[in-house]
């Protein structure tokens, strides 16, 4: 594989389709402002699937930069409109087919080995020149926080963290309280069964560790693909805002396979909650600044799908932990920032 463009080049110029009967130039583009391109190997990876989930999510926070963003991938059109149906992209698919990977070539992030794009972003100012360039590893979802800092920091580079950006603070949904030794933070997405799966190594977590533990909870819904993400996560700081946070957290979780407007209701008269100030507060999006919140405060970190932890002690900062969900793994981990000389 050829090197990735690096700032400071002029970005090579191209055309390519986004439909049967539309293509899309990168000199028209610019005419808007700033352009992201979004390189992927191919529609069907699980890893691009993610990546471009996690984009659609975040994509209002670059348009609010003057940004426009493309995904490109040498899948025909036709394949492109598919994936990008199914999954509810919320940008442009570019195909990169006719010749084949003509522009991944060209901008350094082609696989000769697999005869596919690689996963890259690339940042080009209106002017038409690379300000910023990343080639993330092989199946790695690079998340939309590397954007984000590239664009705040005026397309000056920075390079990606794995740390949280945003420590545990008064207004986290905290089990314990202050953490006297170790901090265990979980992005999470009521409707995703990844998470659901995730509850017993948390619980492991939590029950090897006691009251030396403090486990915190954030909202990160993809409401893309789990269209009843949002409003789960609304129902959970309804319950807050009257103590009940982590008893409708589990309950949630209980009833996945059935959330929706009547076991919302449900939920909230089990626990002793006015079910009718509940569907009130969702039709007016009462708590969606408080989930909105949480999930900005994701991306800009690094989240980059759900689940999500960060694990952080005495001798430690809060960083990503990107072991395997599994209750002995991530034991091991803690003890390891228990005891970092160990």
């Amino acid at each position: 594989m050829s090197k990735i463009l690096t700032p400071r080049i002029v970005a090579p110029a191209f055309s390519l389709s986004s439909s049967a009967t539309q293509k899309i130039s990168l000199k028209d583009a610019l005419t808007k402002g700033n352009v992201i391109l979004l390189f992927y190997p191919e529609d069907s990876s699980p890893a691009c699937i993610n990546q471009m989930i996690l984009f659609s999510e975040a994509y209002p926070l670059i348009q609010n930069r003057e940004t426009q963003m493309f995904g490109i991938s040498t899948d025909s059109v036709a394949s492109q409109q598919v994936f990008a149906a199914q999954q509810k992209i919320a940008f442009p698919l570019l195909s990169d087919s006719d010749p084949v990977a003509a522009v991944a070539k060209a901008y350094g992030v082609f696989s000769y080995t697999n005869q596919l794009a690689q996963q890259a972003l690339v940042l080009i100012d209106a002017s038409g020149t690379i300000r910023w360039s990343f080639l993330s590893p092989p199946e790695i979802n690079p998340g939309a926080a590397v954007i984000l800092h590239a664009l705040e920091a005026l397309f000056e580079n920075e390079t990606q963290t794995t740390a949280l950006t945003l420590p545990p603070n008064a207004e986290d949904h905290a089990f314990n309280g202050p953490a006297v030794n170790l901090i265990f933070l979980q992005y999470g997405d009521y409707q995703s069964p990844d998470c659901a799966a995730a509850r017993s190594a948390v619980k492991a977590v939590q029950t090897q560790f006691g009251d030396g533990l403090t486990y915190v909870y954030r909202h990160f819904p993809l409401a893309r693909v789990h269209p009843e993400a949002q409003a789960a996560a609304e129902v959970a700081e309804f319950a807050a805002s009257q103590g009940k946070f982590w008893e409708m957290h589990d309950l949630l979780f209980d009833n996945q396979a059935t959330l929706g407007t009547a076991t919302y209701t449900k939920l909230a008269t089990s626990l002793g909650l006015d079910s009718t100030a509940l569907t009130a507060a969702l039709a007016a999006k009462t708590f969606a600044p408080n989930v909105q919140a949480d999930f900005e405060g994701g991306v800009r970190t690094g989240v980059n799908g759900t689940p999500c932890f960060y694990m952080g002690g005495p001798y430690v900062n809060t960083t990503r932990y990107n072991g395997k969900i599994d209750g002995e793994m991530m034991i091991i981990s803690m003890n390891g920032i228990l005891d970092p000389d160990s």
